[in-house]
């Protein structure tokens, strides 16, 4: 009877081992994911115009962003871009508390965003024939807000700079490679922020970069609408000449913008030279609903083409048309495949329910306070404070590498750039994570309380791994144990059934070595 029980433990205990080796090799351990993730694809998501919904249907607003998060993995999302008019009226912190409680959720779930400030959102506001056309030279209430204050964005790895109080924003992250600047600029910008911006896209030449702005592109391929600002800046000249600064720059291949109210599809696209503009503004369509809607961009890094797409959440459907369903190719060069696919979907596509917002759940507790980082209206110093890397330098590390760095002048924010990835903040000297054998690349990013922003030189180095022994991967390693585990067991099962024999036996009369005891093990077993 023990060893009958015996002898079915021991079968039970190999099967159960052979099942484990299978699932091993079936299903390895998951590896880490970089910044670009594992997908030749990745997505950008566009709102704007969301005044209506701060103003009269909060809970749409909190619809929107529960859509962005649900769905955020199944479009591998990388960033949410605004593009103004956050709140109707800029003095109503009612809507400013319902515009920071739907934000609130993109950034409390991890999800990078960006804006810029819409006319609707500047100080003092002008009611003049019932339009807001702040401008650009005065304040906003939207630092006083954790959701759009530039003092807690400048904490996330992905933010790059920001100026006028965090009216313009800059972010950018790499993908496989592919390097994105995205730089957001408020209602017909001074030439501060032009200069900011054109400053940002001269750093990065080898950046792709999106242009994001609040008035720009108008439904029949021209700029603006002849509106004026309270300054007496005509949109139109303003696009126009807008337009002109663009065409110098041919790593600015896409154009984002909103603003211009229509009855219609709320959408208008155009190639321009290299790059594509986009006009995208549904807030009057649908009972001035239409705002609880998401913009799509997947970026296909094999093909390098744009697929666009559009979701309505008010109408829980999307929206088909050739305005809101097209491509592009992000290199003009590169020609359009008329037979792929719109943008992928998900196999379901979730619409949250509506859920409660106060504004309490919020992770951030409080009303940040506002840091101004405003230039002087006219001008921008492009030689700011100087930065020295005192290491690396352009030599070849073994070990560990240390970011020594100088700063002649007194600085507010520093951050390094490493490979085109996010900006990681640094507050002195600094340990670079463990690197790959291979070229690498570093640049030093400051902001000083004026607002002013200056760059290093960038250094390049390189990583040469030290000779080391055999180095397996988790996977080889679990399965190297595996195999360890397994012969201790079948050892120590043969040296029991050696010692049961033993017991009941005088002696044995074949030796444990043999192979004739393992081909009587083997019968006596099955």
């Amino acid at each position: 009877m023990k060893h009958s029980f015996f002898k079915k433990s021991f079968a039970y205990l190999l099967i159960a081992i052979a099942l484990v080796s299978c699932f091993a090799f079936l299903f390895p351990q998951a590896k880490s994911q970089d910044s670009g993730g594992n997908s030749a694809c990745f997505s950008i998501m566009q709102i704007t115009d969301t005044q209506y919904l701060s103003w009269k249907t909060p809970s749409l607003y909190n619809d929107v962003t529960d859509w962005i998060v649900a769905n955020s993995q199944a479009y591998n999302l990388k960033m949410v871009i605004h593009t103004g008019d956050l709140v109707d009226t800029p003095t109503h912190t009612s809507e400013w508390d319902a515009a920071n409680a739907a934000m609130m959720t993109l950034y409390n779930n991890g999800i990078p965003y960006c804006w810029d400030a819409g006319n609707h959102d500047q100080l003092p506001p002008n009611d003049t024939a019932n339009l807001w056309l702040g401008d650009s030279n005065t304040d906003w209430l939207g630092s006083q807000y954790p959701a759009f204050n530039p003092a807690v964005m400048r904490t996330q790895p992905y933010w790059v700079s920001d100026i006028f109080d965090g009216k313009n924003t800059a972010v950018g992250f790499s993908c496989q490679g592919f390097r994105l600047l995205i730089i957001n600029l408020e209602f017909l910008s001074n030439s501060s922020a032009i200069n900011w911006m054109q400053m940002l896209i001269e750093r990065n030449p080898d950046a792709k970069v999106i242009v994001a702005t609040h008035d720009y592109l108008n439904m029949t391929g021209g700029y603006g609408t002849r509106s004026r600002s309270n300054e007496g800046v005509l949109d139109y000249t303003w696009g126009n000449n807008f337009k002109s600064i663009l065409d110098q720059y041919a790593n600015v291949f896409m154009i984002l913008s909103g603003h211009i109210q229509t009855r219609t599809v709320g959408a208008y696209n155009q190639a321009v030279g290299s790059r594509e503009e986009v006009f995208f503004n549904r807030q009057d369509l649908n009972g001035q609903l239409g705002a609880a809607c998401v913009r799509i961009y997947n970026f296909n890094l094999t093909s390098m083409q744009i697929n666009v797409s559009t979701y309505a959440i008010d109408q829980q459907s999307w929206v088909t048309d050739s305005s809101n369903q097209f491509r592009f190719a992000m290199d003009p060069q590169t020609p359009i495949d008329n037979q792929a696919a719109p943008t992928p979907m998900p196999s379901s596509t979730p619409l949250p329910a509506v859920n409660e917002h106060d504004g309490a759940t919020d992770q951030i507790n409080g009303t940040a306070t506002s840091q101004s980082t405003e230039m002087e209206n006219d001008s921008i110093n492009k030689t700011q404070e100087t930065i020295s890397i005192l290491s690396p330098q352009n030599e070849t590390y073994t070990n560990t590498v240390q970011l020594n760095f100088a700063i002649n002048g007194t600085v507010s924010w520093a951050a390094y750039n490493l490979d085109y990835a996010a900006n990681i903040t640094v507050y002195g000297n600094a340990t670079l994570p463990r690197l790959n054998e291979g070229s690498h690349n570093i640049i030093i990013y400051t902001n000083d309380t004026a607002g002013n922003n200056s760059a290093s030189e960038k250094v390049y180095f390189s990583i040469k791994q030290e000779t080391q022994g055999l180095i397996l991967t988790p996977s080889e390693a679990f399965l190297a144990g595996l195999a360890v585990a397994f012969a201790i067991v079948l050892t120590s099962a043969g040296l029991m059934v050696y010692f049961i024999k033993r017991k009941n036996q005088a002696k044995l009369p074949i030796h444990l070595f043999s192979l004739q005891y393992y081909r009587m093990l083997y019968c006596k077993l099955y």
